[in-house]
């Protein structure tokens, strides 16, 4: 018995939910659904090495939105010249040195934030090719 006043204890401080104590009620009915069952993660539709171009046509195609930059997140209010902000508004930052690695932001149809990086960019547009990608918690 106090294991389970524990776990109502417990569940009432993270879940926020006076209903919770209600006797004879299992704690499980009382959760959001955002908390009683995982979300279905679907990575972006991208290969390694595919040119960052091609990908972000079938990410918009397939119901990828991208998420514009927003100070001071970007590093295009201070690379003015540089015409991958122009091109790409989903571009959060570039490595000015070193092999040219870039931060691209999308939204999945779900509704979950990915950034996708980039590598070969340079200043003059080239949005380098495919690196690697991770979701955004």
């Amino acid at each position: 018995m106090p294991n389970r006043l524990l776990i109502s204890c417990v569940l009432i401080g993270l879940a926020g939910f006076g209903s919770l104590a209600t006797p004879g009620l299992e704690p499980h009915q009382a959760l959001p659904a955002a908390l009683a069952a995982p979300q279905q993660i679907s990575p972006p539709p991208v290969r390694p090495g595919e040119p960052y171009g091609r990908a972000q046509k079938r990410l918009l195609a397939k119901g990828w939105r991208p998420q514009p930059r927003r100070p001071p997140l970007s590093s295009c209010s201070i690379l003015q010249s540089d015409q991958r902000c122009a091109l790409f508004p989903e571009l959060v930052a570039c490595a000015s040195t070193g092999p040219g690695f870039c931060r691209f932001q999308w939204q999945s149809p779900q509704g979950q934030s990915w950034a996708i990086i980039t590598v070969g960019a340079n200043p003059q547009g080239n949005p380098g090719s495919i690196s690697t990608w991770f979701i955004n918690r």
